[in-house]
């Protein structure tokens, strides 16, 4: 039996051989030699070396190479022979020189499990990955043989090829970062998505669908929207199925949860049996925008405690269903939308009949979307919420008187068209009804007459007064002065505009009076501002750069329907104006286009959204309501 040195003697004279076989082409013949080589080395790891091709490939996919490999330790033999690892890149040359480019790989993962430490391996299966087509992969072979061979050999001389080899791949690779995130900022990214994108997010790879369903990442899943219209939603079939896996994702710990076009949702899963699978929920917000939906059921109801409850438009609720859900939220509901009040004199009598008192509730927003004529009294509510501080009331009856003694803490109002006040002509002009701390005011009617008699305001922040006439100038000064020279005021939204103070002449405008003007105002309306249109006006366009110079801080304008020139936007655009709603449709194209590149401003055209006019819920109720101003003074919005 040979000795170890004649063997080592033996090996390298046959790898002078191999080598010489190599240069000449014999490809098959320097194999064979190489594999001998292999055999004769002393670790004996040639006849007996498994194959780890998968194991080495999924550790450096998962970036975790070190780890597996120290697995792999008690079943593989490990050798840093050099005429071994020699041989074995010899080897991989020849299959590779073969064009046998898997035979190739095969033999790269078995070297890089046989010596972990040495750079050539990983030269060897980078480059094969690389002729794969598989960039990414070789990108992370290079960067994890870098990190391994630095721990042993921080000085070897081929650490820098590696080097230079990860920089050159680097452009070429595809990275999944959400593996490498932390999972707080996994959640912090996830939760910026719609719900329908959080769930397309699951498709990425099995990798995505492991880290966003995994018990660190329930959270994201507690925040739901379905969206069920009939003409596209994925299948009633697999509804139930579906709401249940996400409500596991969610560790059954969904606390927000919308439904729009319920009545297609509720077809499948009936009200009480989605409360019995939300047992944490917090916040329920259900539409049904193509029709009407009667929420009611003789089921007993397992409702938990929500902080808010919003029913939007179509969905009408019994009185006793509301009164269950409220007897079970009385002491957590802080907001509540109820925009189909059931009438007094249908279902079970009076919608309020036997309601707890919600002393928590600080939002309140009360609608009827029935025909005009037909209102519901708030009074009795009024009385079970002495802490509200947001108030939004359309198409029911109040008493002024009340505003103030009921809700003593009421910070924002807002009073539609269709509500109706139980006091009447010159009792208005001698109480103020509202709370002289009222931050937000909006009102909508034909004059400012019939709505409430507003006070002196000093520390309104948001005004919005949607009229049919023309506001008489003293009470524009009166209501907006106030704010606006306390420098409270940032939003101001007045149509029309009054023409008695913007365009007093045909021929001489007079200036406009020294306390319009503000640096806290952010937004303003500057849509409608005559009864007959501005073309009415010769000099319209040449006082509107003097509006917009008052207010050097304004940012966003509302021009509606008016045909307010493009040099005119302009010129507010570069003087700061970011975001210009108008109804003008392709019109603009080159001045949006202009804006966009040059200032990065929005030309948009839609009304804006934050007004609580243009709340969409107002349903039937909304559609009656544009007919009824004309064009210039309300912005349109299409019905959804």
């Amino acid at each position: 039996m040979a000795t170890i040195p004649h063997r080592q003697n033996a090996a390298r004279i046959l790898q002078s051989r191999a080598l010489g076989l190599y240069d000449k082409g014999e490809f098959d013949a320097a194999e064979a030699s190489f594999l001998k080589i292999i055999d004769m080395c002393k670790c004996r790891a040639g006849q007996r070396q498994p194959c780890v091709l998968a194991e080495i490939i999924a550790a450096i996919a998962n970036n975790d190479l070190k780890s597996a490999l120290a697995k792999m330790t008690a079943s593989s033999i490990r050798c840093d022979n050099s005429l071994h690892t020699d041989a074995f890149d010899s080897l991989i040359a020849t299959y590779e020189k073969q064009g046998r480019i898997d035979d190739a790989i095969q033999a790269a993962a078995k070297f890089v499990n046989l010596c972990p430490r040495e750079p050539k391996a990983f030269l060897r299966l980078g480059k094969l990955l690389r002729l794969k087509q598989n960039p990414t992969m070789a990108y992370q072979t290079y960067k994890q043989g870098i990190d391994l061979v630095k721990r042993k050999h921080p000085n070897h001389p081929n650490l820098q090829t590696l080097g230079e080899h990860r920089d050159k791949v680097k452009a070429l690779a595809k990275f999944d970062p959400l593996p490498l995130f932390p999972i707080e900022l996994v959640r912090i990214i996830l939760k910026l998505l719609d719900f329908r994108t959080q769930c397309r997010s699951l498709r990425v790879s099995k990798t995505w669908k492991t880290v966003l369903t995994s018990p660190d990442s329930r959270d994201i899943w507690q925040t739901q929207v379905y969206t069920m219209r009939p003409t596209d939603h994925p299948g009633l079939s697999r509804l139930r199925k579906t709401f249940q896996m996400y409500s596991e994702y969610a560790k059954n710990g969904t606390n927000n949860l919308t439904i729009n076009y319920c009545s297609v949702f509720f077809q499948i899963l009936k009200f009480p049996e989605l409360l019995s699978y939300s047992k944490t929920l917090k916040v329920l917000q259900l539409r049904e925008p193509y029709s009407f939906y009667y929420l009611n059921t003789s089921q007993h109801l397992a409702t938990p405690p929500l902080t808010s409850l919003y029913l939007g438009e179509g969905v009408r609720p019994s009185s006793e269903l509301l009164r269950t859900i409220l007897m079970a939220s009385a002491d957590s509901l802080e907001e509540l939308s109820l925009f189909e009040l059931p009438p007094s004199n249908m279902d079970y009598g009076m919608w309020y009949r036997d309601w707890p008192r919600l002393e928590k509730l600080k939002v309140a927003r009360l609608s009827w979307a029935k025909q005009e004529g037909q209102t519901i009294n708030v009074g009795p509510f009024m009385e079970l919420t002495p802490n509200l501080e947001e108030a939004w009331l359309d198409y029911v009856t109040y008493s002024p008187h009340e505003l103030a003694l009921q809700w003593p803490k009421l910070r924002s109002l807002f009073i539609g068209e269709h509500a109706t006040s139980t006091v009447r002509g010159a009792q208005l002009d001698y109480e103020p009804f509202l709370n002289e701390d009222l931050r937000e005011l909006h009102l909508e009617g034909r004059t400012l007459g019939h709505r409430i008699y507003i006070p002196h305001l000093e520390k309104l922040e948001k005004l919005s007064l949607l009229l049919h006439e023309d506001l008489p100038e003293q009470d524009f000064e009166r209501i907006v002065r106030p704010s606006m020279e306390s420098g409270t005021l940032r939003e101001l939204d007045v149509r029309p505009l009054p023409h008695k103070i913007f365009f007093p002449n045909l021929l001489r405008p007079r200036p406009l009076p020294d306390w319009l003007q503000s640096n806290a105002i952010e937004y303003m309306s500057v849509s409608g501002p005559t009864p007959l249109g501005s073309n009415f006006y010769s000099n319209f366009e040449t006082v509107l750069p003097d509006i917009i110079q008052r207010f050097p801080n304004l940012r966003t304008v509302d021009i509606g329907n008016d045909n307010v020139s493009d040099s005119v936007l302009a010129e507010w655009i570069r003087g700061g104006v970011r975001f210009v709603h108008h109804r003008a449709g392709d019109r603009r194209a080159d001045l949006k286009e202009w804006a966009m590149k040059e200032y990065g401003a929005k030309l948009v055209d839609a009304p804006p959204r934050h007004i609580p006019s243009m709340r969409p819920d107002r349903g039937p109720v909304y559609n009656n309501l544009i007919s009824t101003f004309q064009i210039n003074y309300y912005p349109m919005i299409s019905p959804r």
